[in-house]
């Protein structure tokens, strides 16, 4: 159903339907330069029998020292000392894939390291350090139900944070073709110790 205007659609039940959404929208995005992927290299960092893919950016390289040393209370102040724009209100027309259970936005992370990086946010502001709710879930779920899909929640500037808008994120799986289709890099963590 429409919400407002056509490029809008409420997400269908059908995943390949979504799917097939996420690509259109993000072939327009890189085309209308609304969209941008950082250059990184990825490497495989082994702890405690948990691999983690570890994207390394040389442009990083060239951030100042002195934007590492900021407080967190800086992050939320503009290069000019106003407020930051909240990216989700509203979210970039280019960014927009669509509206899901008319709470939350289903966009683009506009400077991702992945391909099909995506965020749902709430509609309405709701602090990123609220625990999720059911209809959180919810929605969530109506997107990652039928899409190979790995789904987290950073919540609050300790889980490294940096936009207070409530907001999960998701990315396709496999993470990388070491990987299996749907395994993560915590899998074989997860599997082993279940079975001691």
């Amino acid at each position: 159903k429409p919400t407002g205007d056509s490029d809008n659609n409420e997400v269908e039940e059908d995943g390949l339907q979504l799917w097939e959404k996420v690509k259109e929208v993000e072939k327009n995005a890189k085309k209308q330069g609304a969209l941008f992927t950082i250059d990184t290299t990825q490497e495989i960092i082994s702890d405690f029998g948990v691999e983690f893919i570890v994207s390394v950016s040389k442009a990083l390289n060239k951030k100042s020292t002195r934007d590492s040393d900021k407080s967190n209370s800086d992050k939320t102040k503009s290069d000019d000392g106003g407020a930051k724009k909240n990216p989700f209100l509203p979210p970039e027309k280019h960014l927009l894939i669509c509206e899901i259970m008319k709470t939350h936005n289903l966009v683009f992370n506009k400077f991702n390291v992945v391909d099909y990086h995506m965020i749902l946010s709430t509609i309405d502001f709701q602090h990123q350090s609220e625990p999720l709710t059911v209809s959180d879930f919810a929605a969530l779920w109506k997107v990652i139900k039928n899409m190979n899909l790995l789904a987290f929640y950073n919540c609050g500037s300790l889980s490294g944070a940096s936009q207070p808008h409530k907001h999960m994120q998701m990315i396709p799986l496999p993470m990388t073709p070491r990987l299996q289709d749907t395994e993560t890099p915590v899998d074989h963590a997860i599997f082993s110790s279940s079975t001691s």
